[in-house]
């Protein structure tokens, strides 16, 4: 017997990644994700995004694509409408609480 494998599981929630959303290319996920998208845009590169928090209530699925790093840019898709509108409201939240 070999080494004992350490396995462990890692919650994904609904966050699709890059590869996910080629095998959604012809459904009406991806058509809904693309019309709820947004930008984010934060004030620096020392900013800290907590996109765990930010995405905590999110019941579709999403898509965070760095549009720029070095500006700190991302493009976030929504499946569902209401997770949008709830993670604008948790960033408005989140600013609030850190002004």
């Amino acid at each position: 017997m070999g080494d004992k494998v350490n396995i462990r599981i890692v919650k994904n929630g609904g966050s699709l990644s890059e590869l996910d959303l080629t095998l959604i290319k012809d459904t009406d996920i991806l058509i809904k994700m693309m019309r709820n998208r947004i930008l984010v845009v934060a004030d620096s590169k020392q900013s800290d995004i907590d996109w765990d928090l930010l995405m905590a209530r999110a019941q579709g699925f999403y898509h965070i694509r760095p549009i720029d790093r070095d500006n700190m840019v991302f493009q976030v898709w929504f499946e569902r409408e209401n997770d949008l509108n709830q993670f604008e409201k948790q960033l408005m939240l989140e600013k609030l609480a850190t002004a």
